[in-house]
């Protein structure tokens, strides 16, 4: 009797292994109705539809499958992809060189001074290693985008100014700063809401001489410029 039972025993530990041979790996994984598992050197793995990819034992809509990376790889998690672009690129698609490189013979390399000539009217050179532009004539400004004193732009170009009594303005009177070309001279207008009495600028609305003080017969009125009047 002994001999029977220990002869079942050691025929069941033979049939299930030491090593938990007749457990299925892939019981219970239904790769998320997108796949089938698939046992490979003992593991668990899903082997997803088209237009899925594993991650773990979940199969994923394959958002890379929509990203064209031009210069990277595409890497994914369970909501969404992106590019993960080379050195020197950048962008969405990584199409585009990364602040701090510029394009050459169809490769991103890093910049040195001056080599994408920021200067927009003018040369770049190098001084103490820092960029340093010599603007064109007419041209002014850290990258010589604005026009220089005495020019003034034109479209796209900054062009010398014609002879101009007006430039710059003479007029620095009280409330008389609009100055007016006469011939080759100048003349220096009231400001908006100012008009002239007696040889100076006074506002509007305010004349002494209205409605007229003077009642007197043969009486004028006349405005003396400080805002009084004489009759």
């Amino acid at each position: 009797m002994m001999r029977a039972l220990r002869y079942s025993a050691l025929l069941l530990f033979g049939l299930s292994g030491c090593d938990g041979a007749g457990v299925d790996p892939c019981a219970g994984v239904d790769c998320s109705l997108h796949g089938t598992c698939e046992v490979v050197d003992g593991q668990a793995q899903c082997r997803c539809e088209d237009g899925y990819v594993a991650l773990g034992l979940v199969c994923h809509p394959d958002y890379c499958a929509e990203l064209d990376c031009q210069h990277g790889a595409c890497i994914q998690n369970a909501e969404l992809g992106r590019c993960e672009c080379e050195a020197g690129w950048a962008g969405a698609l990584c199409d585009a060189c990364a602040e701090g490189y510029h394009l050459d013979n169809g490769a991103c390399v890093p910049d040195e001074p001056c080599d994408t000539n920021p200067c927009i009217h003018g040369q770049c050179r190098v001084v103490d290693g820092q960029e340093h532009c010599d603007c064109d004539a007419g041209y002014a400004g850290e990258l010589c985008d604005s026009c220089a004193d005495g020019y003034h732009a034109e479209g796209l170009t900054c062009v010398p100014d014609e002879p101009n009594a007006c430039r710059p303005n003479p007029c620095d009177a009280p409330h008389r700063t609009v100055c007016q070309l006469d011939g080759q001279g100048y003349v220096c207008l009231c400001d908006p809401g100012y008009h002239l009495e007696a040889d100076a600028c006074v506002p509007d609305g305010t004349d002494p001489c209205d409605p007229d003080p003077c009642t007197g017969a043969h009486e004028f009125c006349t405005p003396d410029g400080q805002g009084g009047y004489s009759c």
